[in-house]
């Protein structure tokens, strides 16, 4: 039996508690006067990338390039030793890393960038349910399990398929039972920012097999998360976007929309000190459930309740999304399950050293570093 340390416990409560703050406020700055919806995604891409931007300049200068593999990195680690031949260490250029896999690193920012986008749109369709749509965003590694099952014949056990079909119980509840036009339009627009979402974890599936480096995976997305950023503030500011008028909630217009980001890259950080525990499961759930914050804030803060139908369709929606997220401590990590929970880390705008895992495969048993 694994014992569950406080630490393990501490950093996903503050994964859980930034992630449903980031989402809450995103749907705040949506209801307040003055607030332009490109104004504040762009505040949030440029605050959340801006990490990206100082990393990108620190591998710069260290490994030579921003996109380099593990095993450039292990090289640098030994740029003091003399390599066999009398050589010395020399700097990534990046040849190391597929174009495919630069294109796809990129591409999953803009996957991020465009699930962020259809998520405000959600919420500022049907504010009242800012949790439940939460949740239907949360349930992105639904579709990833289900694209790996049949596209690369990663199968899913029992669990997990009862697990999915158990999402889409509590989707079709929230969907089928709102008569109004806004709520089930807010729920489409929930539903395509988790379908890119999802694309963004596929994209990271594919680095991450390829042996991209965790390091140039998080700086490549997060760099070009602070250009998208850069560009859309430069463009909601020709179109006087910021510009403030009497009435406006100036902390909506430009301090919240920064927190969000911030928490959002914070969260990051807590997540995969998480996940340095033995203790995957517990840290999934915990995490999964991120949308409870978004509703309690949404109570508490501004009063809103969302209808039955939503209520219940997002607790069985958490809890499917658990049942996925949780595997066995005491056996291998299948192929599958060990993309599965990279996905987890680094779509939620992540990346850093993970410790190995087993994973077992058809030949045996390898070492992988998530």
């Amino acid at each position: 039996m694994v014992h569950i340390k406080s630490g393990c416990i501490a950093w996903s409560l503050i994964a859980n508690i930034m992630f449903g703050s980031a989402n809450f406020l995103l749907s705040y700055c949506n209801s307040q006067p003055g607030t332009s919806p490109w104004g504040v995604v762009g505040l949030v891409w440029l605050s959340s990338g801006f990490w990206g931007f100082l990393a990108a300049i620190y591998y710069k200068f260290t490994m030579g390039t921003i996109f380099f593999n593990d095993r450039d990195v292990e090289l640098y680690k030994t740029r003091h030793e003399q390599l066999p031949g009398g050589a010395f260490y020399s700097k990534a250029d990046g040849s190391s890393v597929s174009v495919r896999s630069k294109l796809l690193t990129l591409a999953g920012s803009l996957f991020i960038g465009w699930s962020q986008v259809m998520m405000q749109r959600a919420f500022a369709t049907d504010p009242q349910s800012t949790g439940p749509l939460m949740a239907v965003s949360s349930s992105d590694i639904m579709v990833v399990g289900v694209f790996c099952h049949f596209v690369y014949s990663e199968r899913l056990t029992f669990m997990q398929a009862v697990a999915i079909v158990i999402v889409l119980t509590g989707l079709v509840i929230m969907a089928a039972f709102d008569s109004t036009v806004g709520h089930f339009l807010g729920f489409v627009y929930a539903v395509l920012g988790m379908l890119t979402f999802a694309s963004s974890m596929l994209a990271t599936r594919y680095t991450c097999i390829e042996g991209m480096a965790s390091g140039s995976r998080f700086t490549g997305r997060m760099l070009m998360m602070f250009i998208m950023g850069f560009a859309c503030c430069i463009w909601q500011w020709s179109e006087q976007g910021y510009a403030i008028k009497d009435g406006d909630d100036v902390m909506a217009m430009f301090f919240w929309p920064c927190m969000s980001g911030m928490g959002q890259f914070i969260g990051v950080i807590a997540l995969n000190n998480a996940l340095a525990y033995p203790s995957t499961a517990v840290v999934n759930v915990i995490v999964a459930s991120n949308s409870i914050v978004g509703l309690v804030l949404a109570y508490f803060a501004l009063g809103v309740v969302p209808t039955p139908a939503k209520l219940t369709g997002m607790f069985i929606v958490v809890i499917g999304v658990v049942l996925i997220t949780v595997w066995k401590q005491d056996t291998p990590l299948t192929h599958k399950e060990s993309i599965l929970e990279e996905a987890i880390v680094e779509p939620l705008l992540g990346g850093g050293h993970r410790t190995p895992v087993t994973v077992a495969g058809d030949g045996g048993k390898k070492s992988s570093k998530l």
